[in-house]
């Protein structure tokens, strides 16, 4: 009998445990639609994985929520490699913006650019680049990229703005063979002969040999080769975190990158920020007029506060009570006018705030936040403060201040006598106290950002035509001599002898037939 009974409270144990797991499985899945604003790290898929490194590339916004339909064409991507590694040569449809979150390495970049007398000339700039750094790739630039340390990661955030199809791009691997697979291996081998003047032998040798990956290991020769004299022309990177804070206490910095600093970001219209929150503080709640701001968490632990006016109103315990504790006349109807929109922050979750709507970020107790943003639509638009010593409120009239609030008349008049929206001195405050733990919106493999060290960038390029000899090995994995014989073989300009316009198989029976 006791056997059965302790069975029973088994079973039923399972049972109650299992039925926990459901709905616990159900309200994570109803957060993540009730909260379109937040993305973990299972929204990022791998674009390319290697045993050196990855690219990941947020989700469309759009496939989310058509609330993001304001930057459906914008993607969110992060770039890793792994200390002495190249990433293969390729282009892509689509302006890119990166932001080095950590490490230190080389960008290369090969501008196709045209000269008075209209020829064109390939320009090849190379700029070291470390943390802070932001640096723009035009759609269509050839770039490759190598870690140089010996010890760390290179982490690049990057704002993807594709030119070909709204909301989807592609990168095209100049380089490469089998993997990643190589441009040069979709034309047809009569094409490849013509364009490139030599045999079908050496083309099989040189398109068949890269079988890596998009990230590879490079020898330490390869990377002195690869890391030599920087360029001094050219469109310099812009290092952020050597900027002079435009807001700044003891409690957080926030740093901005405009156009007149960076001028890059002026016909992407796009600003670029760092903020800083140290632990135990938060930043003032703010909105932008026009803007709206894709941000990423690069270190620390915290959480954010969003007022939405675009969400309806599913949860009712999410409507803001009156200040006694009385439901508003918007509940009592059944409706609520704004809803409260909050998710826990982590090293890798991206949050967007779209223009307009009223935000407070706030840093755990254990550990700073440190935050990435791109703002984009950033022309004319301003970062309006609610609270702090410059926000909006204290710009009123007392009138408009007192009417606004409905105070008693005694109260009111008690106004008139000290200022009634205190401002504390700066956006950067002291957090308020600990509430339930926010909804997590899941953990990420972004590596931390440590603003210990605000590194300097180093730039300075020699020009000159096409890669360097390691830069094609690597490329193409065969020596670089096979590289610059296929490549080298045709000396005319663009316009070169086409192919035999004769059927594949047919020219042995032509010849044989005396044509």
């Amino acid at each position: 009998m006791a056997t059965k009974s302790i069975t029973s409270l088994l079973l039923l144990s399972v049972f109650l445990l299992s039925t926990s797991l459901v709905l616990s499985s159900r309200r994570e899945d109803e957060r993540d639609e009730s909260n379109p604003y937040v993305f973990g790290g299972e929204s990022f898929i791998h674009r390319a994985r290697t045993q050196h490194g990855s690219i990941r590339v947020l989700r469309n916004f759009l496939q989310k929520s058509s609330l993001l339909m304001g930057i459906a064409n914008y993607r969110l991507a992060m770039f890793e490699a792994n200390p002495r590694t190249f990433a293969v040569p390729k282009q892509s449809d689509a302006e890119q913006i990166f932001f080095v979150t950590q490490g230190e390495g080389t960008v290369t970049l090969l501008r196709n650019e045209e000269s008075r007398d209209q020829s064109h000339n390939i320009k090849r700039e190379s700029h070291n680049i470390r943390k802070g750094d932001i640096i723009r790739v035009q759609a269509g630039t050839v770039f490759y990229i190598i870690n140089n340390s010996n010890n760390q990661k290179l982490q690049i955030v990057m704002l993807v703005q594709p030119v070909s199809v709204p909301g989807q791009f592609e990168d095209l691997y100049i380089g490469g063979g089998d993997k990643p697979e190589s441009v040069w291996r979709t034309f047809s081998t009569r094409i490849l002969e013509a364009a490139l003047n030599t045999q079908q032998e050496k083309l099989e040798r040189l398109f068949g040999q890269q079988k890596e990956g998009e990230i590879i290991q490079a020898s330490e020769e390869q990377i002195r080769g690869l890391s030599g004299q920087p360029s001094t022309e050219g469109r310099q990177p812009f290092n952020l975190l050597e900027k002079r804070p435009d807001r700044s206490n003891e409690r957080g910095q926030l740093y901005i990158a405009n156009f007149e600093d960076y001028e890059e970001l002026r016909d992407l219209d796009v600003h670029v920020t760092f903020t800083n929150i140290a632990r135990g503080s938060m930043m003032a709640p703010f909105y932008e007029s026009k803007a709206t701001e894709i941000m990423i968490v690069s270190d620390g632990r915290g959480e954010f506060e969003m007022v939405s006016p675009h969400l309806s109103s599913q949860n009712q315990s999410q409507c803001r009570r009156g200040q006694w504790g009385e439901e508003s006349k918007e509940e009592e109807e059944g409706r609520c006018r704004y809803q409260k929109v909050k998710s826990s922050l982590t090293q890798g979750t991206v949050f967007i705030i779209p223009a307009g709507h009223p935000t407070a970020i706030i840093a755990s107790e254990e550990q700073n936040l440190q935050v990435v943003c791109f703002k984009v639509h950033a022309r004319n638009s301003r970062k309006v403060f609610l609270a702090g010593r410059n926000n909006v409120v204290n710009e009123m009239e007392k009138e408009a201040k007192e009417l606004s609030a409905r105070a008693p008349r005694r109260r009111a008049s008690s106004h008139r006598r000290r200022a009634p929206w205190p401002a504390p001195p700066t956006i950067f405050l002291l957090r308020p106290p600990p509430s339930p733990p926010p909804p997590s919106s899941g953990s990420s493999s972004f590596s931390t950002f440590s603003s210990s060290s605000f590194l300097s960038t180093q730039v300075a390029p020699a020009s000159s035509r096409g890669m360097e000899k390691e830069a094609k090995e690597l490329s193409f994995g065969v020596p670089s001599k096979l590289v610059e014989n296929v490549f080298g073989g045709s000396k005319d300009e663009v316009f070169v002898r086409g192919p035999e316009q004769t059927q594949p198989g047919m020219k042995a029976f032509w010849e044989f037939a005396g044509f």
